[in-house]
């Protein structure tokens, strides 16, 4: 199964704690959201990896992914396309989710990330109040 290590807990949509933290992570960033789709924190364990995979249809073709650093240590290897990096804890990427990717943690703990998607007007231009 392409996501068996994958953890994932579903929390109540509109005021968990959890939520609120998300949000606020997601509003600091210099993106100018039209709107915002999927947020999920993930845990992949120790040792998991996930395999090769492009996300595809029409959510995919219209909103774009990011990925927040909550936890993650030397040894995450995250590969989309050509191209390899480490997302460390603090960091924020966006990636083609449309390209194959995969991840890796080859670390000896957790990784969780803040996963979100949104539909962008712009990057890095922060949403004028």
């Amino acid at each position: 199964d392409l996501f068996n290590e994958i953890e994932s807990i579903d929390y109540a949509p509109a005021d968990s704690a959890i939520r609120i933290e998300a949000l606020r992570l997601i509003e600091g960033l210099p993106l100018r959201i039209a709107e915002l789709g999927r947020v999920m924190v993930v845990s992949l364990k120790a040792g998991g990896y996930i395999d090769a995979h492009a996300d595809e249809g029409d959510y995919a073709a219209n909103f774009s992914r990011f990925h927040i650093a909550i936890h993650a240590e030397k040894g995450n290897v995250f590969h989309v396309g050509q191209e390899s990096a480490h997302i460390r804890t603090g960091e924020c990427w966006w990636f083609n989710h449309r390209l194959e990717h995969e991840v890796a943690n080859l670390s000896g703990s957790d990784r969780i990330h803040l996963i979100f998607d949104a539909r962008v007007s712009s990057l890095y231009q922060k949403k004028e109040s």
